[in-house]
């Protein structure tokens, strides 16, 4: 796919306005439907893939693969803006040699994805530690938990994620200390390898780490009950948002006649 054909789709108003509505079907304000709208071909326009490594430039992505993700991300109401950590979108390349638009869901997407499931009625996670009340009672009742607030930070003795479906039923799961202690260490070596700071991981943000990888973890064993849409399944400002649109849509072609396109 050329950059022409990235501004063809961008200027599409019918590929605009079902992309918009979706949005505004989630309960999104057209506002933040038009900036949603900006923020991913702006992705696609700079190839910003958030570290992911991808074989092809975002824009240079099929444009039935560019439609099809756009569209389904935007029906979930999942946000493109990279501020938010929902999404990451990169390329791949299928058995023809034509590069193909994908994506990958963060934590925060992923919650959000849960959230707007019409299957599931809530959603709890937490990290246990010592000197709280925790009952594991299998994976179809809600454990039963209790916070003390004086309870010992420096001990985790579990970590659940539960469920509670749109028939009241219940979806729980649990990792042990074990486990968690094994992903703490994981990624602090990850990290004083990479020269990055382990703070997420060894300080303040520890307990929000966990509960990220806890969800995450309940999530991909039980996506198939969680989500009714099966490509989900499969896949797993200041300034007014019109006038952002028009500006980014000078933008592009300012790049394309850079580029003698």
């Amino acid at each position: 796919m050329s950059m022409k054909e990235i501004v063809s789709l961008y200027k599409d108003e019918d590929f605009k306005l079902e992309f918009i509505n979706n949005y505004i079907k989630r309960g999104e304000s057209k506002h933040v439907a038009e900036s949603e709208y900006v923020a991913a071909f702006r992705l696609i326009h700079k190839n910003e893939a958030d570290g992911i490594p991808h074989v092809a430039p975002l824009y240079n992505a099929s444009i039935e693969s560019v439609r099809l993700v756009l569209l389904m991300i935007s029906e979930q109401g999942i946000m493109f803006d990279p501020r938010k950590k929902e999404v990451a979108i990169f390329t791949g390349i299928q058995s023809n040699g034509v590069a193909f638009l994908d994506f990958t869901l963060r934590y925060r997407g992923i919650y959000r994805l849960v959230g707007n499931s019409p299957k599931v009625k809530a959603t709890s996670v937490e990290v246990v530690y010592e000197g709280d009340t925790f009952e594991w009672r299998g994976s179809k009742i809600e454990p039963t938990y209790m916070m003390n607030i004086h309870h010992n930070r420096n001990k985790i003795i579990a970590g659940f994620c539960s469920f509670t479906m749109a028939n009241d039923s219940v979806i729980a799961y649990m990792m042990s200390s074990e486990e968690l202690y094994e992903i703490i260490g994981i990624h602090i070596k990850v990290e004083l390898d990479n020269g990055i700071d382990t703070d997420m991981w060894s300080g303040a943000w520890l307990g929000k780490s966990l509960r990220a990888k806890i969800f995450r973890s309940a999530f991909e064993l039980n996506k198939s009950a969680l989500l009714d849409s099966q490509a989900m399944i499969d896949s797993v400002s200041s300034n007014e948002a019109g006038s952002e649109i028009d500006l980014f849509a000078k933008e592009l072609e300012k790049s394309l006649i850079e580029k003698g396109v």
